[in-house]
């Protein structure tokens, strides 16, 4: 075990901490106590942050004992696990996240165990004991890994079992699995990051269209959807750096038996067509987020429209309305014989038609104005339309 650390230095993923290094009595829910060789590392991988490794020796006493404790492990049903981290690994080990963790368990036969076939590979990596149909599983075997005689080397999504293979070789594979874990985990936050985003997204697509009328709200709408746009191209980034530049790892550990284990691992995991269609969720969002600034953004501009022919309409009620008092006035000031100076101007038996004639006047112009108030409340954008058509 510690060949694994000191062989690494420098050419895998930093190892950020160790958590214990000597035997130590285990026991789980199906897997009896006992004195096991165990090491806990915490390896930072560049791209996909803190990823947990578990390098267990025990001596192989049968094959039942072994689904035992491989169970055990998948479901993290171990007692007896030291927690605390060597002080003299790391200043700070990090906290695990919260999310449910991937997994990937590497199986070493030992030496002197016979020569593995299909039935054995496929009970320990599906951790199962009972037969199956080997054109019905996706199974596969690296084909650099098993050239040589005497060497066997079988890869699933979730386990790998490896047979008289040299030590490079096992310790590449672990670096190669841990990465393999790191893309998964990288895959899963940024998958559930583009829901969080697509959840405010369709939150600020519930905003009326009299929202758009308050100016704070809308400066607060196109914050949260640059805001946005600024976390989907962080998105981005994660998923290229911490799912699709570890597809390969001839960079870090430039062998061709590495490389194909490398490549069945990621094939058997299907971290190509999840990064793909994580890739197709952030464009798609990015798209509708940007339509929805579009939509914000022609709102504002029908706004700013509005403001200007509301000052004219503005101007034109107050014509409507002084002109025809204006008329008033003078018909009342000029001597004329209709003008009957005994009576009272307000007098309406003896000047009903030329207050009429003013009423219908000032009428005409408030119905114009306020059909004119009611077509521009409809040319509104309804806020959201883009994120509606997308949810």
């Amino acid at each position: 075990m510690n060949s694994f650390v000191d062989a690494t230095d420098g050419i895998a993923p930093r190892i950020a901490a160790v958590a214990h290094r000597s035997q130590i009595e285990l026991a789980g829910a199906r897997w009896a106590e006992r004195e096991t060789d165990w090491m806990r590392l915490r390896v930072d991988v560049a791209g996909g942050g803190l990823v947990d490794v578990r390098l267990i020796a025990t001596p192989w006493r049968s094959l039942t004992d072994t689904l035992h404790l491989l169970e055990d492990l998948y479901y993290e049903e171990i007692e007896g696990e030291p927690t605390i981290w060597d002080a003299s690994d790391i200043d700070d080990p990090g906290e695990p996240p919260d999310r449910v963790q991937p997994m990937h368990q590497v199986v070493l036969l030992p030496d002197g165990h016979a020569e593995p076939d299909w039935n054995l590979w496929q009970r320990l990596i599906y951790r199962f004991d009972d037969d199956a149909r080997r054109e019905f599983t996706s199974i596969s075997q690296p084909a650099e890994l098993n050239r040589r005689f005497g060497q066997v080397a079988a890869v699933g999504a979730y386990g790998t079992v490896l047979w008289q293979q040299q030590a490079d070789v096992e310790q590449g594979v672990v670096v190669s699995a841990a990465l393999n874990v790191s893309a998964v985990s990288s895959l899963q936050q940024t998958r559930a990051l583009a829901h969080a985003a697509l959840s405010d997204l369709h939150r600020n697509a519930t905003t009326s269209d009299d929202a758009y009328l308050t100016s704070a709200r809308r400066r607060q709408l196109r914050s949260e959807l640059v805001g946005t746009q600024e976390t989907l191209s962080a998105l981005e980034a994660e998923l290229t750096f911490g799912a699709e530049a570890s597809t390969t790892i001839r960079p870090m550990l430039p062998s061709l038996r590495i490389e194909s284990y490398h490549g069945a691992l990621y094939e058997a995991a299907g971290i190509r067509d999840q990064a793909i269609g994580v890739e197709r969720m952030l464009q798609r969002l990015r798209a509708s987020v940007g339509d929805e600034l579009a939509t914000l953004q022609n709102a504002e501009a029908i706004i700013s429209e509005l403001r200007v022919r509301r000052w004219s309409l503005g101007a034109q009620l107050l014509a409507g309305i002084t002109v025809p008092l204006s008329l008033v006035l003078a018909y009342f000031g000029v001597a004329t014989t209709d003008v009957d100076r005994e009576s009272s101007l307000l007098d309406l038996d003896l000047y009903w038609p030329i207050y009429s004639a003013v009423a219908l006047l000032i009428g005409a112009v408030g119905l114009l104005v306020m059909a004119s108030q009611m077509w521009d409340r409809r040319r509104i954008p309804r806020s959201g339309r883009a994120a509606r058509r997308f949810g």
